[in-house]
C-alpha cells in the first residue's frame, strides 16, 4: 500500500485536473497545496476516494500513477 495525495492547485495542469500522486513520486513532497487521500493498493482506489471528496476533474500523475493518467 502507498500513501496518496491530491494536488489542490490545477493551474499548471493542461486540463485543469487535480493530479493524484503517490509517495514514490518525485513531485510528492513538492506539492504546496494538497489533501492527503490515505493509503491504497492502487491509484484507481485513490481516484475513487478523491471523487468521493467531490473532486470532479481528477487525473493520475503520468510519472507515479500511469495506470490512472487521463482517468
Amino acid at each position: 500500500m502507498k500513501n496518496y495525495r491530491i494536488n489542490k492547485n490545477t493551474w499548471h495542469n493542461p486540463n485543469d485536473n487535480h493530479e493524484v500522486h503517490n509517495e514514490t513520486c518525485s513531485k510528492y513532497n513538492k506539492i504546496e497545496l494538497f489533501e492527503t487521500l490515505g493509503r491504497f493498493q492502487t491509484c484507481q482506489e485513490a481516484i475513487t476516494e478523491a471523487r468521493r471528496r467531490n473532486y470532479t476533474k481528477v487525473d493520475g500523475c503520468r510519472e507515479c500513477c500511469y495506470d490512472c493518467h487521463n482517468a
